[in-house]
């Protein structure tokens, strides 16, 4: 008798346990519509490429990857950094001010209207950036 007792209590814990699938599916598809749709409206849907010159004649090309922001519902977009032919992707980090970017070997940080390039161990590589002024 107890063993039905035990056997019965455990088939209605177990039930309570399932939730509908459908409806979790259709709550995850209508968040990620309305949050695709937001993020549009405040990212281009293209990349976007700024170049800038810094002191001692050194020129960086930054491009936003907005396009793979929106496709992974981030309003954060990544960057592609190229210095002297070599290209590196960094990731957005936390900044008090300004935008910072960040990988295992360099960190770009935008502030004001200057930006500056440095390696992972805090060495400047280029500063005063500033951004090239379309005419």
């Amino acid at each position: 008798m107890m063993k039905k007792g035990l056997f019965g209590c455990i088939i209605i814990l177990l039930s309570a346990c399932h939730a509908p699938i459908d409806t979790h599916n259709n709550l995850t598809s209508q968040q990620s519509t309305s949050g695709s749709t937001a993020l549009n409206k405040t990212l281009p849907e293209r990349n976007t490429t700024h170049l800038y010159y810094c002191d001692d004649n050194i020129q960086i090309k930054v491009t936003a990857l907005n396009a793979s922001a929106i496709k992974q519902h981030s309003k954060n977009p990544s960057i592609q950094l190229t210095l002297n032919g070599i290209s590196q992707h960094l990731q957005p980090v936390v900044s008090d001010s300004g935008k910072r970017y960040a990988n295992i070997q360099w960190n770009w940080w935008e502030r004001a209207e200057s930006a500056v390039l440095s390696n992972s161990l805090g060495e400047v590589i280029a500063s005063g950036c500033k951004v090239e002024q379309a005419d």
